[in-house]
């Protein structure tokens, strides 16, 4: 048996109670803890942007990708705040070069950084995610039952690996 079984057609059934375990069980840090208070007040939308290991390996999404998917939000969700994850905020930030788009890239010190960053990315309103399984969990287990999240269609991520409701946009 080889694969990811990223499909939840693997585990839907247990969404509940996945998304019960999924609660922190740590001291957040005091800015992850401020970053989720934002998120919460807002449209926040979080948008992952996966660099690091990615970019050496050459799976990274293409700006048209995020291009595309901050457009979808926006005509979706009224004043939009992206908030932006990943492990190169200077790339991040020539990638989001976009007018009319209010980011906020976030940075902070944490003991748990990770685990900080999956829970406010989970905590943000709206998803557009990366071809990362940090992302995808993050998105599924958004406990917003109107929640949009964009997702790249790309190579390997097609078929039933993203839920039906889920706005695919096609990545080469």
């Amino acid at each position: 048996i080889s694969g990811y079984w990223q499909s939840e057609k693997y585990f839907k059934k247990y969404s509940r109670e996945l998304k019960q375990m999924f609660t922190p069980k740590y001291q957040m840090s005091f800015a992850c803890k401020e970053y989720i208070r934002q998120a919460s007040n807002c449209n926040s939308v979080a948008v992952h942007v996966r660099r690091g290991d990615y970019n050496k390996i050459g799976i990274c999404i293409k700006e048209e990708y995020y291009h595309e998917a901050i457009m979808e939000i926006m005509n979706r969700v009224d004043n939009p705040i992206f908030f932006v994850f990943s492990d190169d905020i200077a790339a991040a930030q020539k990638i989001l070069n976009i007018k009319n788009a209010n980011f906020i890239y976030v940075k902070y010190e944490s003991l748990n950084l990770t685990l900080d960053d999956f829970f406010i990315l989970k905590s943000c309103k709206h998803q557009i995610i990366a071809n990362s399984t940090f992302s995808w969990w993050a998105a599924w287990l958004n406990d917003n039952d109107n929640k949009y999240v964009i997702c790249p269609e790309y190579k390997y991520w097609k078929g039933d690996y993203y839920p039906k409701e889920w706005i695919k946009i096609k990545c080469e």
